[in-house]
């Protein structure tokens, strides 16, 4: 088994691969086979993140979860041929077609969703180092395809914000010297999600999980020469959106204003401090978020907006 995982390229067989499933299957339900150690240094352990069994899928998370990071380029190296073999299905786009039987892919599930939340997994292994002078510099494409799952808001949008959010927050602005894009890019891939006014309407857990990754975006953008109009940008955004689709509904507070006035006086005063009690969930969601951000995203004057 552990030659298997080392030596990943014969999981790429269909027969052994099978086998080796069915076997490890077995031994499973009777024996604890996590590797502790040096589970970072087996290819194959990468491969099965993406596995078509769930059991293989969450088994290699296990072990990876508690092995170290991909911390070094010789680290890299080991897992490259993975990581091209990856890419490689996402170029190809060949998830749920069954009649596409290369033995490149047999080893990859055929569902997208359960792929692209693999690749986040195994995307977060890779030390900010590592990430910069590995992934980025060896594929330099990569990126790209991340952000055109979330322009094109994607059946794997979720899991393509995720990626996104751990380029952003350990990459930082190499992003934009290493990506095939520009940063409009991406912030037009962002609006494209939350943006009020769309044919498909906005939906708000997406919004508010698309706005950390929308600050992250914009501290990622300081030393650029656009940085400015990014700024602003955003900041408009972040207003639209508070406006259109985390601020409570005009039915809400004429319900709660009606429930009030057949109150007595001090119990109106306890219910309307209940009803918009900053500590609401969306009032901490969306407050925490904004208070969150440096000092140039902090929100100007309500009258400059009408």
């Amino acid at each position: 088994m552990f030659e298997l995982l080392t030596y990943s390229d014969y999981l790429l067989k269909r027969e052994i691969l099978s086998l080796f499933t069915e076997i490890l299957v077995s031994l499973q339900q009777h024996h604890d086979l996590a590797f502790s150690e040096n589970a970072h240094q087996m290819p194959g352990l990468y491969l099965l993140l993406m596995h078509p069994r769930d059991e293989m899928r969450t088994w290699s998370m296990e072990c990876l979860s508690q092995s170290g990071s991909v911390n070094t380029l010789e680290d890299f190296a080991r897992v490259r041929p993975v990581m091209e073999r990856i890419v490689g299905v996402m170029e190809g786009d060949h998830f749920e077609n069954e009649d596409y039987n290369d033995d490149d892919v047999s080893c990859f599930t055929r569902s997208r969703t359960q792929f692209w939340s693999g690749f986040s997994h195994f995307l977060n292994l890779f030390s900010p180092a590592t990430l910069t002078n590995g992934v980025l510099s060896f594929f330099p494409d990569l990126s790209g395809l991340i952000v055109s799952q979330i322009y094109t808001r994607s059946p794997v949008l979720w899991q393509a914000l995720k990626c996104l959010n751990i380029f952003l927050e350990n990459v930082g602005t190499n992003l934009w010297t290493s990506g095939t894009f520009s940063a409009l890019d991406v912030f037009d891939a962002l609006r494209s999600v939350c943006v009020p006014g769309q044919v498909t309407p906005p939906v708000p857990d997406l919004v508010k999980a698309c706005l950390h990754t929308l600050l992250t975006f914009v501290m990622s953008c300081e030393s650029l020469d656009m940085y400015q109009d990014i700024r602003d940008k955003a900041i408009i955004l972040l207003l639209d959106i508070h406006d259109h689709i985390l601020r409570p509904k005009p039915s809400n507070i004429t319900s709660s204003a009606s429930s009030s006035s057949s109150s007595s006086s001090s119990s109106t005063s306890s219910t309307s401090s209940s009803s918009f009690s900053p500590t609401s969930p969306s009032s901490i969601n969306h407050s925490n978020t904004l208070r969150s951000s440096r000092p140039p995203l902090h929100k100007p004057p309500r009258h400059t907006q009408a």
